[in-house]
């Protein structure tokens, strides 16, 4: 990347200017920051063309890169595995949540002098209730 921020090809990359720092953002995508202009980015518009660094932020999808493996290395990644919580291990942890739900509709409708019809329409919204 040269002072005015084009990406440019030199036969002897050695110089700070055609070294990158890679970043991984919080999306899990990489970005290339030229190590000689900080806040300077490698990006491409949406036809491929190369976007100048001043021009560039770290938020910009033109500077979002994926890294890809080659054919041979793809299936020595591990594939992706669910979890599951046992059934009776979800109920139980929505039990509680839910009764205290039901103690402060209780409490609620006794306070409004104690009026069974409200208690019961208190009661079967706590159980509508997620």
């Amino acid at each position: 990347m040269n002072r005015k921020g084009k990406l440019v090809g030199k036969p002897d990359g050695t110089s700070k200017e055609c070294v990158f720092i890679e970043k991984v953002l919080e999306n899990n995508y990489t970005a290339l920051m030229s190590a000689k202009y900080s806040g300077w980015y490698v990006g491409f518009t949406k036809k491929g063309r190369p976007r100048k660094g001043p021009k560039t932020r770290e938020n910009q999808q033109d500077v979002h890169f994926m890294k890809r493996y080659p054919k041979g290395q793809a299936e020595l990644q591990k594939p992706f595995k669910y979890t599951t919580l046992p059934r009776d291990t979800a109920q139980g942890r929505c039990a509680p949540r839910n009764s205290r739900r039901l103690d402060f509709r209780r409490q609620t409708a006794s306070s409004n002098h104690g009026d069974p019809a409200l208690l019961t329409v208190l009661e079967d919204a706590a159980i509508n209730l997620p």
